[in-house]
């Protein structure tokens, strides 16, 4: 995870020019892992990584009205029938949730989600065939094999910092939802105090609150963001149920 401070004057000019190619899109759950991921060692930084990638599939979905969050004391989450993504991994997450018998909570899926079979690596994977990340492997305690992913192409974080600094640090009137999806779940795992400077973060705020609390996207997108704000919610307070990758 690339640190604002840390970035020299040369790097930012090159790497400007270099942005103006067609960004490369990522879905939200690699957004969110690539922000958790220490860019060299390639490593999870913090145990929330997995329940934060399913609050952002829940969020996904849910922007591409496949699902939907009743306002109920559980919000209780129902498909909406024969939707397809074309994304294996929300595809995944849809299948699992429309074979259920009945409708369940959000914190149930973010909890099944969460645990879909080897979910870390597969997300990681993917970015490894964007270009953004490389794949290592090697040996814990000279026994067991590890796999890790250091980034490989920078740029696809720093455009993504750079729209996170914008949303937070400026005044701009609007924020789009999938920007308040990585901002909340950021704030929510502690990743934006990894990013940001705490003071300068300290002084935003109200401004990261009103982000959250979607004040700043459209009214149309109200109803959405209730929904994705508490599949959020539930993804950072549901328990880790296993610290496997």
């Amino acid at each position: 995870m690339l640190r604002l401070s840390n970035w020299n004057i040369l790097e930012t000019f090159h790497h400007g020019i270099a942005g103006m190619k067609k960004p490369l899109h990522l879905a939200l759950y690699e957004e969110t892992l690539l922000l958790d991921l220490d860019d060299h060692k390639g490593t999870a930084l913090t145990g929330l990584h997995r329940n934060a990638m399913a609050g952002a599939i829940l969020a996904e979905l849910v922007i591409m009205t496949a699902i939907s969050l009743r306002d109920d004391r559980h919000k209780t989450v129902r498909v909406k029938p024969n939707v397809r993504t074309k994304d294996p991994i929300l595809d995944e997450a849809l299948q699992l949730i429309s074979s259920a018998k009945k409708p369940k909570p959000a914190s149930h899926w973010v909890m099944k989600i969460a645990n879909m079979d080897n979910l870390h690596h597969r997300v990681a994977k993917g970015l490894v065939a964007k270009g953004v990340l490389a794949e290592e492997t090697g040996k814990v305690l000279m026994i067991f094999n590890r796999t890790v992913y250091p980034e490989a192409n920078r740029n696809p974080e720093r455009e993504l910092i750079n729209r996170l600094e914008k949303a937070i640090f400026t005044s701009a009137p609007r924020v789009d939802e999938r920007t308040l999806v990585v901002i909340a779940l950021a704030n929510a795992t502690g990743s934006l105090n990894r990013i940001f400077d705490r003071k300068r973060l300290k002084t935003r705020k109200a401004r990261i609150e009103q982000i959250i609390d979607g004040q700043l996207v459209g009214q149309a997108t109200q109803e959405a963001v209730a929904a994705i704000r508490a599949a959020i919610l539930v993804a950072t307070t549901v328990p880790v149920i296993s610290s496997a990758h």
